[in-house]
């Protein structure tokens, strides 16, 4: 398509997402209960604790939480937030990411774009949803270091397999959880770090995914 068929169809997106999802941080909160109810109450009992650390900004805007960190850099967290953002250095248009010449970029492209960050950040999307994969991520954590001292797997077959997680690579991980993986007790309930820099590179890359 030619470029003002793409700017006019970007414009209506924009458009759209603040007509529509001014509420939509409301309706993210409803994923609150999957997440929790998603695992045992052993795994909440541990990592709950925990949640308070996401809501504590260190002063180099990262988490004071090595776990969460680490979590973080290991998922990519937080980078569609960046992606997202509206920029008139450059503007990446189609499946070839084309770059659009910046001078092609109106204020109204730029009026648009920053209404629909803000209607992301106000609504409370964003913060929630980021809020949600932390919490998410760090029950997941929590939930393979328990399996790892019990030697066993922390879900059901089925749902390894829907994370592309055989018998053989979940072995594979609660091994590099129990070689690598530092806890803040001597009892070794509270995850302090993984340590995933230290694993095999396909393992964390199976876990992780």
């Amino acid at each position: 398509p030619s470029f003002g068929t793409r700017q006019t169809l970007r414009r209506m997106r924009e458009v759209s997402f603040m007509m529509h999802m001014g509420m939509s941080g409301m309706a993210a909160l409803m994923e609150l209960t999957n997440v929790l109810m998603e695992n045992s109450l052993p795994v909440l009992l541990r990592s709950m604790p925990q949640y308070r650390k996401m809501m504590k900004i260190a002063a180099d805007g990262k988490l004071d939480s090595a776990m969460l960190r680490e979590l973080e850099e290991l998922t990519g967290l937080g980078t569609d937030v960046l992606t997202g953002k509206f920029t008139r250095v450059s503007r990446f248009e189609g499946d070839a990411m084309e770059i659009t010449d910046d001078a092609r970029i109106t204020p109204t492209d730029e009026w648009l774009g920053r209404g629909r960050e803000a209607t992301a950040f106000l609504s409370g999307l964003t913060p929630v949803t980021a809020g949600l994969r932390r919490m998410s991520m760090l029950n997941f954590a929590t939930a393979w270091a328990r399996a790892a001292r019990k030697n066993d797997n922390p879900f059901s077959k089925i749902k390894l397999e829907q994370l592309g997680i055989d018998a053989d690579m979940s072995t594979r991980i609660r091994s590099q959880i129990l070689r690598h993986s530092t806890f803040k007790d001597r009892e070794k309930t509270i995850l302090e770090s993984l340590n995933t820099k230290n694993w095999d590179e396909d393992v964390r890359d199976a876990f992780q995914v």
